[in-house]
């Protein structure tokens, strides 16, 4: 008898999980969905959250494309990266991706933002190491 609940159990999650995915696939957008972005502050720069009907469909906390975990340094960048999201998303099925060419066309200051991290990374590991 616990082995057909727990199946049962399974089968009712599995459901439940596979209809969530499919409502919030981009390429099933319609012309009634809203889609927006919002921008918001992280610990050191600006993330983007890209919302579906008023929820969080992709949360991005750091700048796509790029090697590395580098957020963007300003709001104005995340709102451009956000908006071309939403634009790739409307024209074409699956997630949208970002290429370094198309964040250079947007002129996101990634390349700054790494070289940045990278010194305050490097000037922490030289203050532990004098300790």
């Amino acid at each position: 008898m616990k082995s057909y609940l727990s199946i049962w159990l399974l089968v009712v999650l599995l459901l439940f999980s596979c209809q969530r995915t499919q409502n919030f696939h981009p390429s099933k957008i319609s012309g009634y969905d809203t889609i927006r972005y919002k921008v918001f502050r992280v610990d050191s720069g600006w993330g983007y959250d890209i919302l579906i009907n008023s929820k969080v469909f992709i949360h991005q906390p750091f700048i796509p494309g790029v090697q590395g975990r580098f957020v963007f340094l300003t709001a104005n960048d995340a709102r451009k990266t956000a908006i071309l999201m939403i634009h790739k998303m409307l024209r074409q099925p699956g997630l949208p991706a970002v290429s370094v060419r198309e964040l250079d066309s947007l002129g996101v200051l990634y390349d700054t933002v790494k070289k940045f991290q990278d010194y305050i990374l490097n000037r922490h590991k030289r203050y532990t190491r004098v300790r």
